[in-house]
């Protein structure tokens, strides 16, 4: 499972919510245990594992595994997250999940971030702020351009 997928089942209707891109998928589902199911996939057994262990039809848990690859609910595990990983880059992974396939594409991009190089235009309230946030997110290169004058009565918007 993705970790930006938000998970409630009701009324025989699991609703998946995928909090980054604030969407709502709905499927109509009668296993109550669905949600608990749904964490079997963790990269650690196979569909075929879960189907034994769950005594589940495996035509019909992978008929669900490709529902949930198409809707990006799932990410292939090929690559373990490191925990130092995990605890340092957790929102970052949380983001990039959505936008790859793979964990491994998701170690790949936040590895890149060391190499890529960010222009911030103008320090004040907005750019103080993403410089900050972009260095923790692992962007080590910056190029900031602002001719403006600090002046004392505008310090309290700018976080540097």
């Amino acid at each position: 499972m993705r970790a930006s997928v938000a998970l409630v089942h009701n009324d025989n209707v699991l609703n998946l919510f995928k909090t980054n891109v604030r969407e709502n998928i709905f499927l109509e589902i009668s296993y109550d245990e669905i949600i608990d199911l749904l964490f079997k996939f963790d990269g650690q057994k196979s569909v075929e594992q879960i189907s034994i262990e769950e005594d589940i039809e495996l035509e019909a848990l992978i008929n669900l595994v490709i529902f949930l690859n198409k809707k990006i609910v799932l990410i292939e595990v090929d690559k373990k997250y490191s925990a130092k990983l995990i605890e340092e880059k957790y929102r970052v992974i949380n983001f990039l999940e959505d936008y790859c396939y793979k964990t491994s594409e998701v170690i790949n991009k936040i590895l890149n971030l060391r190499n890529k190089k960010v222009l911030i235009v103008g320090l004040g309230a907005v750019g103080s702020w993403m410089v900050d946030l972009l260095a923790r997110d692992g962007v080590e290169n910056f190029i900031i351009v602002d001719d403006d004058i600090v002046e004392i009565s505008n310090l309290h918007r700018q976080h540097l």
